[in-house]
């Protein structure tokens, strides 16, 4: 099959989302559902570094406490202060991607109105831009010779990028 033609197919797949309520809704669930998924990831990455920066604090605090100034004492103490350091920056990156994640809410008007001018959108990019869209869209197309089918399968987290992007530029 030629290239142009699954080109064709792939976009028509993409404008169809404004056209097919059901494909909308189970697209924008699959997104939810890998946001759900990677945010409860993180929140547990969360907590176990919590919890890893509960124990070197407890440790330095020991070790303060005991008040020995022994060099392996002095050494412990300091590599303890460079591991809360790195366990509090890791955690405030922690918090903010569970920020970004839990604002990844789209709704089925925003993804509606974004998809109804895609044919704008997609007349006004130039080949390569069109070529980093269909990147970010899609995960996999798969062509099946015998059936004469093709199988278009979207990232779900790209439509939540691909509709804020949008909302921002229109504001």
């Amino acid at each position: 099959m030629p290239a142009a033609e699954i080109e064709r197919l792939v976009i028509d797949e993409i404008r169809s989302l404004t056209k097919d309520e059901a494909l909308l809704a189970q697209v924008l669930n699959d997104a939810q559902s890998s946001v759900k998924a990677e945010l409860a990831s993180v929140k547990k990455e969360r907590t176990e570094q919590r919890k890893e920066r509960t124990r070197h604090h407890n440790e330095l605090q020991d070790l303060v406490i005991n008040g020995m100034t022994t060099p392996d004492v002095t050494r412990r103490i300091a590599e303890l202060n460079e591991l809360l350091a790195s366990d509090d920056q890791r955690l405030t990156q922690l918090d903010i991607k569970i920020g970004e994640l839990e604002c990844q809410t789209i709704t089925k008007e925003q993804a509606k109105a974004v998809f109804s001018d895609f044919d704008t959108l997609w007349e006004n990019l130039i080949p390569r831009e069109q070529a980093r869209l269909l990147k970010l869209l899609i995960s996999k197309v798969e062509f099946d010779g015998k059936a004469g089918t093709v199988s278009v399968t979207l990232h779900p987290t790209s439509i939540h990028s691909l509709i804020s992007r949008k909302l921002e530029d229109a504001a």
